[in-house]
């Protein structure tokens, strides 16, 4: 299986940050981050490392992560391939999980957008990005 997602040109390759991927030993990733703000970036995980799926799991692995969290929110959903939405914010970022479905595997999509230096104006432009993004993933059969 193979993922496609589409989005404009304000994003690019970038290498992976140490944190928090080098504690989530995915089996492969792609990561683009936006260009102005590589704290900002969208990434497509394959087989992200959680132990399990269940809420207390996942909320566990993200305060390991990114530390003390002021909001975690879980939520299963039933639209296949789509199965668990997650939010999480800290003191200076906001974290987005979306886990599919994909055979026997899980694939993440996960977004952060950090409270940079960047405008308001742009963090909504960033934020707006994630969004069309993720709403254009479709997991293919290969």
């Amino acid at each position: 299986n193979r993922i496609r997602a589409y989005g404009k040109n304000t994003f690019h390759e970038t290498e992976v940050p140490n944190e928090p991927f080098e504690t989530i030993y995915a089996d492969a990733y792609q990561i683009y981050a936006y260009e102005k703000d590589d704290r900002n970036y969208i990434a497509f995980l394959i087989d992200s490392g959680y132990l399990d799926y269940t809420e207390n799991a996942i909320k566990k692995r993200w305060r390991e992560t990114y530390g003390e969290l002021e909001k975690f929110e879980y939520r299963k959903v039933y639209e296949r391939p789509l199965e668990i939405e997650i939010y999480g914010k800290n003191e200076t970022t906001t974290i987005v999980s979306h886990l599919y479905q994909d055979g026997d595997g899980m694939i993440e999509i996960l977004t952060e957008l950090n409270d940079s230096l960047l405008s308001k104006e742009e963090q909504e432009k960033i934020e707006e990005e994630f969004k069309r993004i993720i709403d254009s993933v479709n997991i293919v059969e290969g």
